[in-house]
């Protein structure tokens, strides 16, 4: 019987491998933006280490490197977040440090620039989370720009304008990209489910195929060896391994012009097991049909040849398509039943034949095993002798 088949669970491991080589490489990427700036700062502006490009670089690169020993402990969730909030710390610092010394610089692009960490690396809420974060940092910067007498509350509040219009615009963006990546990823994981679920189906299908052409296979062989009353059997191939391991010779025809020969063979071989020569007609006639149809459907054939003290028998072999299970009734108890895959076959004359007739089927070929019962010797004593004396 077919187990039940459990609802298939989503597979999210292919996800969260490219949510892991994600971070790795913006944790790399992020060393090198660090180290960059840093060289650039102390080349061409003449940072000392005391001033807040160290700090920050410093920060930056330390927490991707932490967090580069977290992800190899497969501690996604916490390598994400603390690059990512140390990553802000830093720029914020930056930004902050700057604004004390009352001077707007660039430093709050960095800012804008690494709303795109929460998103890709946490989700959306989180960018969300830093947005709001860093809107409140450059309000706090602004607030400090206008306490500075030489700073107009014009240049203060566009530069707080510019800045938070440019966050909430970068949030917007990256929570709409990032609901359209979920739902495309959903629709995909729908697709792979369906598909995974077809499978099943499918197999499922295919067992029950199965499992009917055994359950045919097992009416036939039972139904045909009642008619045939025991002298038919429909075998597996170990049934038929025996007769052709002990077999006394072996006999090849690649085509029909070796049938005289064979026959030949077959017939002394009977006649010196001790089979009546009629008997042995008859019998080398049925093993020649055989082994005709074995020439006509598998291109070639082969007789193996055995006894014991019981029977002899001929098994002929083929590397033909088989008889197909549908038509096997017919093939083999219909006089003159043909048909294109089965013309010719007739089991009938090796019934009339044998004393049994043992047959193997399949997509690989058909062995035909017939079966002679020896004459029993019959062994006279001299108390059978009648007293004449």
């Amino acid at each position: 019987m077919v187990a039940e088949t459990k609802p298939i669970a989503l597979d999210n491991e292919l996800v969260a491998e490219q949510r892991e080589w994600v971070l790795m490489l913006t944790n790399v990427i992020l060393i090198v933006l660090s180290v960059t700036v840093l060289a650039v700062q102390v080349k061409f502006s003449h940072a000392a280490p005391g001033d807040q490009v160290y700090t920050t670089s410093g920060v930056i690169v330390l927490s991707a490197m932490v967090s580069l020993l977290l992800l190899r402990m497969d501690r996604y969730s916490a390598a994400a977040h603390l690059v990512v909030g140390m990553t802000f710390a830093g720029i914020w610092y930056a930004n902050i440090h700057v604004a004390s010394n009352v001077d707007v610089k660039s430093e709050s692009v960095y800012i804008i620039a690494a709303l795109a960490l929460p998103a890709l690396l946490l989700g959306r809420w989180w960018t969300v989370a830093y947005g709001t974060a860093s809107a409140l940092c450059f309000g706090y910067i602004t607030a400090m720009l206008v306490r500075k007498a030489h700073v107009s509350s014009d240049t203060a509040l566009g530069f707080a304008l510019d800045n938070v219009v440019a966050v909430a615009f970068m949030v917007y963006f990256f929570v709409l990209i990032s609901l359209i990546y979920e739902r495309a990823i959903d629709r995909v994981r729908s697709l792979m489910d369906e598909q995974r679920e077809s499978i099943v189906t499918l197999k499922e299908m295919a067992v029950k195929i199965e499992e009917n052409e055994l359950q045919k296979r097992h009416f036939y062989r039972e139904t045909i060896y009642s008619v045939t009353g025991g002298k038919l059997g429909i075998c597996d191939e170990s049934d038929v391994a025996y007769y052709l391991e002990h077999a006394d010779f072996s006999l090849s025809l690649p085509d029909s012009s070796h049938l005289s020969s064979a026959r030949h063979s077959l017939s002394k071989y009977c006649l010196d097991a001790g089979i009546l020569p009629i008997d042995t007609e008859d019998y080398v006639l049925a093993v020649g049909e055989a082994l005709t149809n074995a020439l006509k459907h598998g291109g070639s054939g082969e007789v193996h040849g055995g006894r014991n003290e019981v029977n002899l028998w001929m098994a002929v072999t083929d590397h033909g398509v088989g008889i197909e299970s549908l038509i096997l009734p017919r093939a083999l108890l219909m006089k003159g039943f043909s048909t294109a895959p089965s013309l010719g076959i007739g089991y009938t004359i090796m019934l009339d034949s044998c004393d049994q007739l043992l047959l193997q089927t399949g997509p690989s070929g058909t062995t035909v095993v017939l079966i002679k019962r020896l004459a029993p010797v019959r062994k006279v004593s001299l108390e059978m002798l009648p007293d004449t004396w």
